[in-house]
């Protein structure tokens, strides 16, 4: 389990790319109001776990196979009772709480 979801900013685009489909990084900005910077930044993290991928024309494609089961992931930790990865305890300004929805 990666705490790449445990961001507010990656899961607004990971809602809008599953939600609507695929997009620019330049519409991402527009529709969730980011710089392109900001953006492009949470889409390489995103990019480089695997829960997105890069289409023809730009765009960035979310695998919903994979953001389920990373929420999943999530959920199994949070809910059952498990102790969160040593990663998870430490810095990234993560902390642990209820489980995030993506869908």
């Amino acid at each position: 389990m990666s705490i790449v979801l445990l961001n507010r900013t990656r899961t607004r685009i990971l809602r809008v790319l599953l939600l609507e489909g695929p997009s620019t990084c330049h519409e991402l900005s527009l529709k969730l109001r980011l710089s392109l910077s900001t953006t492009r930044r949470h889409l390489n993290v995103l990019t480089s776990v695997g829960l997105i991928d890069r289409v023809p024309a730009g765009r960035f494609r979310a695998s919903p196979e994979k953001v389920r089961s990373e929420v999943e992931a999530i959920g199994i930790v949070y809910l059952g009772g498990g102790m969160p990865p040593a990663p998870l305890l430490q810095g990234n300004r993560a902390t642990p709480g209820p489980p995030l929805t993506i869908m």
